[in-house]
């Protein structure tokens, strides 16, 4: 429950009202990214009435602007099978294109994939790098995780 209330004031949309939503979506129409995020949000896991369509596409048009937790979002669409169909490969895809926007956690689950062969060629080396990115990105699980690759002498 922690977790979700520190969403949901990280992305500033508490309660939110149909109205506003509205109101958020025009602005996203606007090239606001963050309004596309907040709006992508609601849908995928506030509204009663869950719309993962409008939340695809709303991520989609914020990461291929350059929004790396939208991207990471889609990620998470894709890797968890939430209105599409479940698929790794594309996941991992979604993941590192959050990372070449500078997103911490896009960096550290491409390292994951990466590391455990899920959606992409095992490749440990690769792993270690985009953890040591991820941690330069402040994302403290990558920080951790590079230690961890780095005792094992990767």
């Amino acid at each position: 429950m922690k977790k979700i209330l520190i969403t949901l004031s990280i992305l500033n949309i508490g309660f939110l009202s149909a109205q506003s939503i509205a109101e958020i979506e025009k602005t996203c129409e606007k090239g606001y990214l963050r309004s596309c995020v907040k709006a992508g949000y609601y849908h995928a896991n506030l509204a009663q009435n869950k719309d993962y369509k409008k939340a695809r596409s709303l991520y989609e048009k914020a990461c291929n602007l350059g929004d790396a937790d939208a991207c990471t979002n889609l990620a998470f669409m894709y890797k968890n099978g939430q209105g599409v169909a479940k698929d790794d490969a594309k996941a991992t895809l979604w993941f590192e294109q959050a990372c070449k926007s500078f997103g911490g956690e896009g960096c550290y689950n491409t390292a994951l994939s990466c590391e455990n062969g899920q959606g992409t060629v095992k490749n440990e080396a690769k792993a270690k790098e985009l953890f040591e990115k991820s941690c330069i990105l402040e994302y403290q699980l990558g920080c951790e995780n590079y230690a961890r690759l780095n005792m094992l002498s990767y």
